[in-house]
C-alpha cells in the first residue's frame, strides 16, 4: 500500500514536465501576463543546474476519510551526461480527516528512491529490501524525458508550448488566508483540455511559484474519488553545490533482499 503510495507521489514531486501531446499550442488562449510568467519559469527551469530543499508529502483520501503525510528532502543535480535525482522520506503519518495531524507522531520510515541517469532505485530499510530497475541503457540527460517513459517526471522541464497544449491555465488571485509559506507567490491552475492525455490523470493541477526565484514551490493535484495530494517545499537551496555521493544509495547490505530489473524495451 505505501509503495503505491509513493509511485502516486512520484507523479507530483515536479509536474513541471516535458509533455508530449499532439495537440497544437495557442497562446492567444492566455493573457499576456500567463504567457510572460510561464516563459520566466521556463527559462529559469532551463538555468537550474541543482536543487535541495526539504519536502512535505500529504494525500487526501476523501472516500476514505484519511490523510497520508511524509516529510523528507529532494534532491536535484543536472550534469554533463545526465540527471540525478533522489527523494528522501523520513517518516509516514496517516491520521483521519478530522483529527489534528500537528498532534500526532508518526513513524519513522527511513525510504529512498534515487535515480542515476539509468537505474531506478528504491531502499526501504524498513522492510530491508532494494529494488533496482535499469530505465536506460545511456544515461539520459533531462531533455530526453517523457512523462510515462520514467518513474518521475524530471524537475525543471516546464515549456511554454506544452502547457498550452493541453490545459487551459489560470493565475489565481492571492487569498488573503493563503498559508504563509504560499504569500508572495504565483499560483497557476492547471486543467486537462478536452483531447489532452492528461485528462484520465486528474481533474486539475494547482502550481505555486516563488515571485522572486520562479521555482516551484507547491503543488496540488486533485484526481477523481475526492482524493487531493500536494507537495509542498521548504528551505530551497538553488545551484548550490551538491556531491554526487548523495545520489548513491548503499548495495549489498547484510540481511537485506535485492531485487534487480533489467532494461526492457
Amino acid at each position: 500500500m505505501i509503495q503505491c503510495r509513493v509511485t502516486l507521489m512520484l507523479t507530483l514531486l515536479f509536474p513541471v514536465l516535458l509533455l508530449s501531446a499532439e495537440l497544437e499550442p495557442d497562446s492567444s488562449e492566455v493573457s499576456p501576463e500567463i504567457d510572460k510568467l510561464l516563459s520566466r519559469i521556463e527559462k529559469v527551469g532551463h538555468d537550474l543546474k541543482t536543487f535541495q530543499a526539504d519536502m512535505v508529502y500529504r494525500q487526501v483520501n476523501g472516500l476514505q476519510d484519511t490523510t497520508n503525510i511524509r516529510n523528507g528532502e529532494l534532491f536535484y543535480k543536472v550534469t554533463d551526461k545526465t540527471v540525478l535525482f533522489r527523494v528522501h522520506f523520513a517518516d509516514f503519518l496517516q491520521v483521519d480527516l478530522d483529527d489534528d495531524s500537528s498532534k500526532a507522531k508518526p513513524t519513522k520510515f527511513d525510504e529512498d528512491l534515487a535515480f542515476d541517469g539509468m537505474w531506478f532505485t528504491r531502499r526501504n530499510a524498513k522492510t530491508k529490501h532494494l529494488s533496482l530497475e535499469q530505465m536506460s541503457l545511456k544515461p539520459k540527460g533531462r531533455d530526453q524525458y517523457e512523462l510515462g517513459k520514467t518513474p518521475f517526471p524530471v524537475p525543471s522541464s516546464l515549456k511554454k508550448s506544452d502547457v498550452l497544449k493541453n490545459f487551459t491555465v489560470e493565475l489565481i488571485k492571492p487569498n488573503p488566508k493563503d498559508p504563509k509559506g504560499l504569500k508572495n507567490t504565483d499560483h497557476l491552475k492547471l486543467v486537462p483540455k478536452k483531447d489532452s492525455p492528461y485528462k484520465k490523470d486528474f481533474i486539475q493541477m494547482n502550481l505555486w511559484f516563488d515571485q522572486k526565484t520562479s521555482m516551484l514551490t507547491q503543488v496540488s493535484q486533485e484526481k477523481e474519488g475526492l482524493e487531493v495530494m500536494t507537495v509542498t517545499w521548504t528551505k530551497v537551496k538553488i545551484n548550490k553545490d551538491i556531491s554526487d555521493k548523495t545520489f548513491i544509495l548503499k548495495k549489498g547490505l547484510t540481511g537485506w533482499t535485492v531485487e534487480t530489473k533489467p532494461y526492457k524495451e
